[in-house]
């Protein structure tokens, strides 16, 4: 089974690293989208990680960063569109998957690689591969408002 799967973030490359080791198959498709407001460091970095996948597996691997990202912004379309953006790329490349994941580089999925594919071989059944747990009430003041951004 072929999955893809979409990271955004704009730092904790440690994090999106431990995601590659966990997760990477070279029959799995990796997009990579960093957020153009990140450090050049953290997109000089993304890039060598994709290039160590593709050097070390070859003409087997299908890993990429997004050549020309967008801003990114938490609760925003921004999201969704960075997502769809790496949607796009897998179409244009001709990778074809059975499943899309879109992770954001912060978070690590709380199954390994081949539980995963069990899982959705076997069907979600109303699961999630994450983990979640209610906000205390002391945090309850951060969804109280909700800001807009607009773009000129």
């Amino acid at each position: 089974m072929k999955l893809a799967f979409s990271v955004t973030f704009h730092r904790d490359l440690g994090t999106v690293e431990t995601f590659l080791r966990m997760t990477f198959r070279p029959g799995h498709a990796f997009c990579l989208y960093v957020d153009s407001k990140a450090s050049p460091a953290v997109h000089r970095v993304a890039s060598e990680i994709t290039e160590c996948y593709k050097k070390h597996f070859g003409a087997t691997s299908t890993i990429f960063k997004v050549d020309s990202p967008a801003e990114i912004y938490w609760g925003h379309i921004s999201m969704v569109e960075a997502d769809l953006h790496c949607l796009q790329e897998l179409l244009y490349r001709d990778f074809e998957w059975k499943y899309f994941l879109n992770l954001p580089g912060s978070m690590l999925p709380a199954f390994g690689i081949e539980e995963m594919e069990d899982i959705l071989d076997q069907g979600l059944k109303g699961g999630s591969f994450a983990v979640s747990y209610p906000s205390p009430q002391s945090e309850w003041k951060r969804f109280q408002y909700k800001h807009s951004l607009f773009y000129w």
